[in-house]
């Protein structure tokens, strides 16, 4: 006597695979071989089968949801630090540490105290958050993983390889590109076709790197709106080097150069020069745009007066 069922389905050989002679006692093996787990899950998969859902079927299916929830975990981690890096834009606080400090593979390191602004606040959030919490610690072991194979191949590497932890410098670099990208979207659409001012001023950072802040003034709703359309490094400071870098900028973002009717920036040669500067170059035969000093330098101007007539004040008390 034979099963069929454990015939086609069964994954190990058992009595009524191989065929049942026992017919002295059939009933009783009968019943010992269909409470048996084989029998069971060989009718299961049977039935699958019939149900057009094969073995193949049903691994597929179990590796597909687990592939989905994957990637419902790693966009909840995405959301995540994009509220973090929102966060730190409108604080106006520093991301990273030292460079030293960022590894993972450190992070449970004694003297790894301080990890940068944005590795902590994700440390933090993730002692609330069982997604995240899960995500960081995986991304902690494979880091000492990966860099523990490097250390048996007498290896150096640079950051993280092939190593996806959505914690890196480049993640954080895309997410505030992907936000720099949707506000200046916005202001495009509010712009539209209409004239608009344009204000400019530059400073020099930390790094001793020479950066132009570029904001435009226009109307949208009966309000006057004043946005920063962009921070740019000014790698030509001369007149003609400003007017190639803004008028780049503008075709870049599709905005028209000619709609430009006012400026405002600081008294230095490189902007107000006759003829040389920015703001002869940016006026045209049709229009005469209006020129003034930007609010910056009117502000240093008040202080100054304000001090040395606190300093002639204080001479004066004095005798």
């Amino acid at each position: 006597m034979y099963c069929p069922f454990c015939i086609a389905f069964s994954s190990s050989a058992t009595m009524f695979s191989k065929g049942c002679n026992n017919f002295k006692h059939i009933y009783e093996v009968v019943k010992i071989h269909e409470d048996s787990l084989t029998h069971r899950r060989s009718v299961e998969a049977f039935i699958q089968s019939t149900n057009e859902k094969s073995i193949e079927f049903g691994i597929n299916n179990n590796l597909m949801t687990l592939k989905k929830n994957q990637i419902l975990e790693n966009i909840h981690v995405i959301n995540e630090i994009f509220e973090i890096i929102k966060l730190l834009g409108r604080q106006n606080l520093p991301f990273r540490g030292s460079k030293n400090s960022e590894s993972l593979y450190k992070w449970n390191d004694e003297d790894n105290l301080n990890k940068g602004i944005f590795l902590e606040l994700v440390q933090f959030t993730a002692k609330r958050d069982a997604t995240l919490y899960k995500h960081l610690n995986t991304a902690i072991e494979n880091s000492k993983h990966r860099k523990a194979n490097l250390e048996k191949k007498s290896l150096v590497s640079c950051g993280r390889g092939s190593l996806v932890t959505l914690l890196s410098k480049n993640t954080a670099n895309k997410v505030i590109l992907s936000i720099v990208k949707s506000i200046r979207d916005k202001i495009k659409l509010e712009l539209g076709e209409q004239h608009f001012s344009l204000q400019i001023d530059s400073t020099q950072d930390v790094s001793v790197v020479d950066q132009a802040a570029v904001c435009i003034r226009y109307i949208y709703e009966g309000e006057v709106k004043e946005r920063l359309l962009a921070l740019l490094k000014v790698v030509d400071s001369s007149g003609n080097g400003y007017y190639n870098m803004l008028k780049q900028l503008f075709s870049e973002h599709s905005i028209k150069f000619n709609n430009i009717i006012g400026e405002s920036f600081d008294g230095a040669a490189n902007m107000r020069g006759e003829y040389s500067g920015l703001n002869p170059k940016l006026k045209t035969k049709k229009t005469q745009k209006p020129f003034i000093y930007g609010v910056t330098v009117i502000y240093s101007i008040y202080a100054y007066v304000i001090l040395v007539k606190v300093w002639m004040l204080r001479i004066y008390l004095d005798f």
